[in-house]
């Protein structure tokens, strides 16, 4: 899996367009992959996210609720979602 991952983005607009959201959002990985497979993809878009949760961290995968609900808790803990807003790409 690592290798497949470590091609790049799928789009050759995601960097460009996640550097632009990034301007006005915060903005989060909820990844299928593991750690090391996302960081290789992770350096090629060229934006700092504000949290990174894959499924080597929840132990579990897309579409499991777990993995949503995993990553919604996190991000009220840390102070990263206020109130119950946020959107899923």
């Amino acid at each position: 899996m690592a290798g497949a991952c470590s091609i790049g983005p799928a789009f050759p607009d995601s960097a460009a367009a996640l550097q632009y959201l990034k301007e006005h959002y915060k903005l989060v990985i909820l990844s299928n992959v593991d750690n090391e497979s996302f960081s290789f993809s992770n350096r090629k878009l060229g934006v700092e996210f504000d949290a990174i949760y894959t499924a080597e961290d929840i132990g579990s995968y897309k579409p499991s609720l777990r993995n949503f609900e995993y990553m919604l808790e996190k991000l009220q803990a840390s102070n990263r979602l206020k109130g119950n807003r946020a959107s899923h790409s």
